[in-house]
């Protein structure tokens, strides 16, 4: 009966087996070097939290700081409001990167566009357990983006526009990023009112003002941490990133 051993050939069985044992426990040393989860998103493990920042530790579910802080935690975590904050990083963008099809968060967690676990500033198509989640600056852009066009839905002759949209003073809708973003696009020019988008002093009472940069502009929240100086002042570039945890001692 042949044998391997016999000429000092290892069997391809045992290395099979041995390449099966190699590959397990290169798994399990994986599996032990956790994935960062920044402030505010959802872990399983203090280890999550404490791999993006030291201080921090998975509160209910959340990171959270591991010292309770007014300036710093899983509900302020020191971005623009409205961005999206990438989960292993820590750096925010703005919403109108969210399901854009191309990965803007270094992890790809802007691009998780699968229902039922859509990120919160993207739009829903549908209602289904794999419904598709599209960029919010879809909305009313005047094409579908969606299977069945749910991102139309709601955009035409209407007393009303969609929520995250842009009503002009003749009824049309638009996609809420086209407020003063220095593009005429309604057809009375309702979009660009020159003293909330241009002027620097106060404001007319009741103007729409979505984002107010440091220099007095106004400008649709899709500007913040875009990576472009939307307002001019570069005010709305200042808070993009997640703020760390004070040091327990």
């Amino acid at each position: 009966m042949f044998s391997w051993y016999r000429y000092g050939i290892e069997s391809p069985v045992r290395r099979a087996e041995e390449a099966a044992e190699a590959e397990a426990e290169a798994a399990a040393a994986a599996a032990a070097v956790a994935a960062p989860v920044t402030l505010g998103h959802m872990c399983t493990r203090d280890a999550e939290c404490a791999a993006a920042d030291s201080h921090s530790r998975c509160v209910g579910g959340v990171c959270d700081c591991a010292l309770a802080n007014s300036t710093c935690s899983a509900q302020r975590t020191g971005c623009h409001p409205g961005t999206f904050q990438c989960v292993s990083t820590g750096a925010c963008i703005s919403w109108y990167f969210v399901c854009d099809g191309r990965r803007d968060c270094a992890d790809g967690s802007d691009e998780r566009c699968r229902a039922p676990r859509c990120p919160p500033l993207a739009f829903r198509c549908g209602s289904g357990a794999g419904a598709r989640c599209v960029s919010r600056a879809a909305r009313c852009d005047g094409e579908r983006d969606c299977p069945g066009g749910e991102d139309e839905a709601g955009c035409v002759g209407r007393t009303r526009c969609p929520e995250h949209t842009f009503r002009c003073l003749d009824g049309t809708c638009l996609p809420e990023y086209e407020y003063c973003n220095a593009v005429v696009s309604c057809p009375d020019a309702s979009d660009e009112p020159r003293a909330a988008c241009k002027a620097r002093g106060r404001r007319p009472p009741g103007a729409l003002c979505p984002l107010r940069c440091d220099n007095g502009r106004c400008r649709s929240t899709a500007v913040a941490c875009s990576g472009r100086d939307g307002c001019g002042d570069l005010s709305d570039e200042a808070r993009c990133n997640v703020c760390r945890c004070p040091a327990v001692h």
